[in-house]
């Protein structure tokens, strides 16, 4: 949603409201669970691509447990399996 948008600019402020929290709670979601379970505060490298690498391996973890949690774990190793 941009403000420079003419039917966004027709909303109510009100409505932008819920939908700017809304948006913030299904995206913020997965970064703070990474920052509080897996302690992923700051990153430990420097550098544009150590830093991308280190991220990836943060979300590549992120998703496994998450699809653990989901499917358990007899189905996500058929999964694997597949």
């Amino acid at each position: 949603m941009h403000l420079s948008n003419p039917s966004t600019q027709r909303q109510p402020p009100l409505i932008w409201c819920s939908q700017l929290n809304r948006r913030r709670e299904i995206v913020e979601h997965p970064f703070g669970t990474i920052r509080q379970w897996m302690n992923q505060g700051a990153f430990l490298t420097r550098g544009l691509d150590k830093v991308r690498a280190e991220f990836s391996l943060t979300a590549l973890v992120y998703n496994l447990r998450r699809a653990l949690n989901i499917l358990g774990v007899e189905k996500l190793m058929a999964a694997v399996r597949a």
